[in-house]
């Protein structure tokens, strides 16, 4: 029982991908910088809005500083169940933005892990577009990012036996490009790397002088959200158990 309250704990804090990877190592020596290669989907998103209710809650006083916190709170939990739903593993929280990373099984394809990235994505568009938290306040929205492709998680450090890690490459560099490329809250941009695997599967528009597209909808059955990211934390669990 200590073993499993330990792991859930630590799932709050660190990435299931880099506690896997850490497990992989064991006990010997690890070399750092080290990199960890994948092929997969990134997701970077940023909310809009921030500023503004931000300077709203400055208004109330002392207090405007624990609504700041529930209000972002309640906006990050919404985000956080729509990529859970679908397999994402959120790497680093940046401020009031987030990089998410989807963990490719061993027979997924690219092109089902990039539906499942956008898929998620539309739906948190669907349920958090112009989502008021607070009465008085600004409404919050997102701009999502999506690439795909070779990137890899870079682990750095090794003084005083601590380590960080960053996510690097070219499906991090499309997703950051897509999500600057948005010009509002409730945009869902992809790279033409992303489109041109999935073209079949989505209705989208072209960004003016770019290779990069708005997805508008979902065209037919979509893949189903068999939530992932929670089965690999249950499997994660069960190891620590044995």
């Amino acid at each position: 029982m200590k073993h499993l309250l330990f792991t859930q704990n630590l799932l709050k804090y660190i990435p299931l991908m880099v506690i896997r990877q850490a497990l992989a190592v064991g006990d010997r020596p690890r070399a750092l910088p080290e990199l960890q290669p994948l092929e997969t989907v990134v997701m970077f998103s940023d909310i809009s809005g921030f500023t503004s209710i931000s300077e709203a809650c400055a208004k109330l006083g002392p207090r405007g500083a624990e609504e700041l916190v529930f209000c972002i709170n309640r906006y990050m939990e919404g985000l956080i169940k729509c990529i859970a739903k679908y397999g994402g593993d959120i790497i680093k929280f940046v401020g009031d933005a987030m990089i998410v990373v989807w963990p490719r099984g061993e027979e997924e394809s690219l092109p089902t892990t990039i539906r499942k990235a956008i898929q998620s994505a539309l739906e948190i568009q669907a349920e958090l577009n112009n989502k008021r938290i607070m009465q008085n306040v600004s409404k919050l929205s997102v701009k999502v990012g999506i690439g795909a492709g070779k990137c890899g998680l870079l682990h750095v450090g090794g003084v005083f036996k601590r380590a960080e890690f960053f996510v690097v490459g070219g499906a991090l560099s499309q997703a950051l490009e897509c999500e600057h490329l948005s010009t509002h809250g409730g945009q869902v941009i992809v790279s033409g790397e992303c489109w041109n695997l999935v073209k079949e599967n989505f209705e989208a528009t072209q960004i003016p002088d770019h290779n990069n597209y708005e997805i508008k909808e979902l065209l037919g059955p979509g893949i189903r959200a068999n939530a992932d990211s929670m089965s690999m934390r249950n499997q994660l669990e069960y190891g620590f158990l044995l």
